[in-house]
């Protein structure tokens, strides 16, 4: 009885037993040791018991004669029932089985419980069945669950894969036919690397806490970038303890790029393709925030920009702006931001600034490629540049006072005449 522990009694499981003559008390005796025994003495009583307590049923017990009587339509019925495809049916007979008397298994049984009624052997006999029929459904719900485009997938308390309904392309091995991700870690099969350590690195942060999370990965391959959006949950035991994650991951590509589409017109000048005065601030700002380096803010205006519109109409002036931005776009690293504030006065913020000749001549170079460009197909509108300069963190630690000095810069090279520049020689 000792080796029968793991059998003992669990009041959540019942077995329903349907015979109209009296069963082996032998049996009996070793069933009620781990179940609740309930019995029924017709089908019409087995279905209704079964509609309302199913999910405790383990297992369901059928004297053999019954199974036959009518030529396995019940038994038959029952496995093919969606609601009771998780409980394994039983054959009862106190007679021994030939092998030609077998024929029932093939008709929704999943064994035979007869003479000699040994514990052990009755238990896993049982048990057997209802791991199968785990196993069985667990399969059909995967099929089912394939169907979905999202990726399930189940992990245990490692974060090691259970199951994936989807072996997507950003897995090693995904083409090959008997490849399995069982028993394997996001380290093991993921091919973005980083992206397989942020997995299993939350993973594991998961699975301490208990707190579940949702993030977003960009995946590139071959070319082409996917955004799929991860939403994880612990799972637990019996005890409430956490044993494993559940995880969802959806294809949000579509939303994630027309998201980043949104978010760039939102910050950018539709004119001339610059970051908009809101945008401009931020990204200045936040470069500020971290105070890691020296910079220098930028403050450029068109000299009698009025002049231009006035001389040459509205859509001249439009196109002189637009030149401007494709100007600054190209005359700056990928780091710098350049912005329009509104109107004519544009501003660039430079990074990294090493010294003084180097605002200088990025100045020097704006003043010269604007006076030999040809705006609008019209040789005779003549474009000039006023520059002021204030550096960071010298003329001030925000964009607010780093304008106002850079501002106070540009009225003294505007008071200068057209085209040169000037860099504060003002303290903050």
């Amino acid at each position: 009885m000792v080796l029968m522990i793991n059998y003992r009694r669990n009041k959540d499981n019942s077995l329903l037993i349907y015979s109209n003559r009296e069963v082996n008390k032998e049996l009996l005796d070793i069933l009620d040791y781990a179940f609740t025994l309930v019995f029924k003495n017709s089908k019409d009583e087995c279905l209704e018991y079964l509609l309302d307590n199913y999910r405790s049923v383990a297992a369901i017990l059928i004297d053999i004669d019954i199974i036959r009587f009518d030529n396995y339509a019940f038994t038959e019925q029952l496995s093919k029932d969606p609601l009771y495809l998780s409980i394994p049916i039983l054959a009862l007979t106190d007679k021994k089985i030939e092998e030609e008397d077998l024929d029932f298994l093939i008709h929704g049984v999943s064994e035979v419980l007869n003479p000699p009624y040994l514990p052990l052997l009755v238990f896993r006999r049982i048990f057997s069945s209802v791991r199968a029929k785990d196993s069985l459904s667990f399969h059909e719900i995967k099929k089912i669950l394939k169907q979905l485009p999202s990726n399930i997938c189940l992990k245990d308390d490692q974060g090691r894969y259970i199951f994936a309904t989807h072996y997507w392309h950003h897995i090693d091995h995904s083409d090959d036919q008997s490849f399995t991700i069982r028993g394997k870690t996001d380290l093991d099969v993921r091919k973005n690397k980083e992206n397989a350590m942020k997995a299993y690195l939350s993973d594991q942060q998961l699975l301490k806490s208990g707190k579940g999370t949702r993030y977003i990965i960009k995946e590139e391959e071959d070319g082409i970038v996917e955004y799929l959006e991860l939403i994880k949950e612990p799972t637990y035991d019996a005890q409430g303890k956490v044993n494993g994650i559940i995880s969802l991951i959806n294809d949000i590509t579509d939303v994630e790029l027309l998201r980043q589409e949104l978010e760039k017109l939102s910050a950018t000048d539709q004119l001339t393709g610059l970051y908009n005065r809101s945008a401009t601030v931020d990204k200045i700002n936040e470069i500020i925030a971290k105070g890691k380096e020296n910079c220098a803010l930028m403050m450029i205006d068109i000299d009698k920009f009025k002049s231009i519109n006035d001389s040459f109409g509205h859509i001249a002036g439009d196109e002189v702006l637009k030149a401007m931005g494709s100007i600054l776009h190209d005359s700056t690293k990928g780091m710098d931001v350049a912005g329009r504030l509104g109107g004519d006065e544009f501003v660039i913020f430079l990074r990294e600034v090493s010294d003084e000749k180097m605002i200088e001549h990025l100045a020097n170079n704006l003043i010269s490629k604007v006076e030999n460009t040809i705006f609008y197909n019209n040789p005779d509108i003549v474009v000039s540049l006023s520059i002021g300069i204030a550096k960071y963190p010298e003329h001030g630690n925000n964009f607010e006072e780093l304008y106002h000095k850079a501002d106070e810069a540009l009225y003294y090279a505007k008071g200068n005449g057209k085209g040169s520049y000037r860099i504060c020689d003002f303290k903050s």
